[in-house]
């Protein structure tokens, strides 16, 4: 069986997901807190009966998003592929958000930056196949999003209508398992590599 052990830590909220050989989803959110990361992971393998040992690759969210958490996910997962000899892929934060957005074959992802600013990236959207366009954007203005810090989808064109998507390590895996082309890899030894500074751009 393929183990998929995946970690999103890009906004308050981290979760880990697992991916059971290529199909089979088991995704868990923790507290605000990173440091109960390894819990968190401890926590999802037990329920799916599994351990450490048992993962054969790792995925994380590499931001953009809060510099804390996408260290505390980035820096887990290496940890864990060094000490086992374990590949391991970055995603692209609001790829794993953009992922769980339906009905729309346009439109943008925000994430809050923190300052009044956000995050933003646009995404089309042909078939059954998701593409961005370039790199996310840092831009002027408050991100929408609720007490949880759940990202705010903006279908374009359609700024009325807005729709809240869970940004979590279920979506981490779901860009891995069907959107692979939309993968920004690292391997362990880049530990410090996490995601190029976003561009600065103006209000769209």
């Amino acid at each position: 069986m393929h183990v998929l052990l995946a970690l999103e830590s890009s906004l308050r909220t981290p979760s880990c997901a697992l991916q059971l050989d290529g199909g089979h989803l088991i995704a868990r959110e923790g507290g605000r807190a990173v440091e109960g990361f390894s819990g968190l992971i401890r926590s999802v393998l037990r329920e799916a009966g599994l351990a450490v040992s048992d993962v054969n690759e790792i995925a994380v969210a590499a931001g953009p998003g809060s510099y804390m958490g996408v260290r505390a996910a980035v820096a887990t997962a290496n940890a864990l592929g060094m000490a086992r000899g374990l590949p391991v892929t970055s995603v692209v934060s609001t790829d794993a958000a953009a992922v769980a957005v339906e009905g729309a074959d346009r439109f943008s992802v925000v994430l809050p930056a923190g300052r009044s600013r956000s995050f933003v990236a646009q995404y089309a959207r042909e078939g059954a196949r998701l593409e961005r366009d370039g790199t996310p954007l840092l831009i002027d203005g408050t991100a929408r999003s609720d007490e949880a810090g759940f990202v705010t989808a903006v279908p374009g064109g359609l700024a009325d209508k807005r729709s809240d998507v869970i940004l979590s390590a279920g979506g981490v895996a779901r860009v891995f398992r069907e959107q692979r082309h939309l993968l920004v890899e690292f391997r362990a030894a880049q530990a410090a590599t996490i995601l190029p500074p976003p561009t600065i751009g103006g209000r769209s």
